[in-house]
């Protein structure tokens, strides 16, 4: 079973999409600082600040370290970063989409 990772964790659209992705496990993160509860830690993770000089070099080493093989990104200055580095990613076989449309996303993803 593959692992997506769901950027924008605080958005409602991030939850939508969660909920359609029946067939991966699924991660979800921000870089907002969300609250904790207890038993979440294993589904929400806290993303590198995009702010951050080396805020790729941050964000492949948590995607490797998480086996992450897909990435869903909500946020479009995540995006924005990541997007030049895909080719970075690819080496690694970790994809990524610009999610726009939650049930677009999903079919592709499942």
């Amino acid at each position: 079973m593959s692992v997506v990772l769901i950027t924008g964790a605080r958005l409602p659209q991030a939850h939508a999409l969660k909920r359609s992705i029946t067939e991966h496990r699924v991660i979800m993160g921000d870089y907002y600082e969300l609250p904790k509860l207890p038993g979440d830690e294993a589904l929400f993770v806290q993303l590198p600040a995009p702010q951050s000089p080396s805020y790729i070099h941050q964000f492949l080493a948590l995607c490797l370290k998480l086996q992450v093989s897909k990435v869903c990104i909500l946020d479009a200055l995540e995006y924005k970063l990541l997007e030049p580095a895909r080719q970075l990613f690819s080496e690694y076989a970790i994809d990524f989409e610009y999610v726009d449309g939650v049930k677009s996303s999903a079919k592709k993803i499942n």
